[in-house]
């Protein structure tokens, strides 16, 4: 391994399904157990619902829709990674539901390589580019992107419902 420079970045990879991805991780909050959710009836299939701890409170993306993976709207054993968004308040987090945490690691950024556009037509915006480590890809999410600018609205409105209420 060579010298890490000021050019590195510190990643957390993550599973959902079989896929492993990673975020950079500056933008994480902390890991929790997804036991805490609150559920509401009638919510978007990308909401997973909201958290209220302390003084944090939050929605939750399920990670396995909205990167449109699997239907399955909620899953066995699932954690919550606790994000900075770049949303004003209310909301100053989110939080992404996945399976399974394996590692934390330290790469140049040189490591990470742009994520094949398939053609002029698709480029999820949510994908910052491709690792390679032990033979494994890991998709490097930009956690920024993962909602699209209406589903931030519609999350913004139904939170604000629910802390009026």
């Amino acid at each position: 391994m060579g010298i890490i420079s000021n050019d590195a970045v510190t990643i957390l990879i993550f599973r959902i399904d079989d896929i492993n991805y990673a975020i950079n991780i500056d933008y994480v909050v902390m890991v929790m157990e997804a036991k805490e959710i609150i559920k509401i009836p009638n919510m978007p299939d990308y909401i997973g619902g909201f958290i209220q701890t302390n003084d944090l409170a939050f929605p939750i993306i399920n990670g396995k829709l909205n990167i449109n993976l699997s239907t399955n709207k909620f899953f066995k054993n699932s954690n919550i990674l606790v994000l900075r968004s770049d949303w004003n308040e209310p909301i100053s987090y989110i939080g992404i539901m996945v399976v399974d945490f394996s590692d934390v690691l330290t790469i140049n950024k040189n490591e990470i390589k742009d994520f094949p556009s398939l053609g002029k037509i698709y480029k999820p915006l949510f994908i910052e580019g491709v690792i390679e480590k032990d033979k494994k890809l890991i998709l490097l999410l930009n956690h920024l992107n993962i909602l699209t600018g209406e589903e931030k609205v519609e999350i913004r409105k139904i939170f604000n419902d629910i802390l009026r209420n």
